[in-house]
């Protein structure tokens, strides 16, 4: 898998065995860079392009992107989308359960029109989608650190989503180096390939470098590796 900035010389081949970590040290070059990057992540088109065995895939179905790491919402509308769609398969599976429900649902609903003094009448047909969507299924938010939490997050939209490549910004501005450390091990022992995107070196260079694999783009958009 690479990814490529188009008319420069950004390539970025990404892998699970290192954190790809791409610094992007002035401020107006990473701005715009990440704001053509989201616009290309919401359906948009842009110069950012994602190769994988030399086809081009589109970003946005392909990409999660965490633009605030302290501010991650586990109840989405994309995550929550993709739940019920899961939790609605799963009860499709349970047919004499789901045909009860239904049963039981009619019954109560007849009660209510026999009982009413105007006519009325109710949804005939009650499928599983009906049934999860009474439900109102949230995913449990936990009280937990910042990094916890965030990997709490991503455990969940890996599960849900299964994007293949995370990205996050600016993780090292929220981060103590310790936190790092053990926010970068424990994205190492989940094989999940990831990119982070800084704008600036903060602290890059107390940063273990067996746990990174770093790509500087310095202030004249020359591109370096270390």
């Amino acid at each position: 898998m690479k990814l490529f900035y188009q008319d420069s010389t950004i390539e970025i081949d990404l892998n699970s065995t290192k954190v790809n970590y791409l610094c992007i040290e002035k401020h107006s070059v990473f701005r715009h860079m990440i704001l053509e990057l989201y616009e290309q992540y919401n359906g948009g088109e842009g110069p950012w392009i994602y190769n994988v065995n030399a086809e081009r895939i589109a970003i946005d179905k392909s990409f999660h992107i965490i633009m605030n790491p302290i501010q991650v919402d586990v109840n989405s509308k994309t995550i929550l989308t993709k739940l019920n769609a899961n939790l609605v398969k799963e009860s499709n599976l349970m047919m004499e359960d789901l045909h009860d429900v239904v049963c039981k649902l009619h019954q109560f609903f007849y009660k209510l029109e026999f009982g009413a003094n105007i006519a009325l009448e109710h949804k005939e047909e009650i499928v599983a989608a009906d049934l999860i969507k009474l439900g109102g299924f949230k995913i449990h938010e936990s009280d937990t650190d910042t990094v916890a939490r965030l990997i709490d997050y991503i455990d969940i939209v890996h599960e849900l989503l299964d994007p293949d490549l995370f990205v996050i910004m600016n993780i090292d501005l929220y981060l103590d180096l310790e936190e790092l450390d053990q926010f970068f091990n424990t994205i190492l022992a989940k094989h999940l390939c990831f990119l982070c995107i800084s704008s600036g070196s903060y602290g890059l260079q107390n940063i273990d470098k067996s746990l990174i694999f770093c790509y500087t783009l310095d202030y004249y958009f020359f591109l370096f590796y270390v």
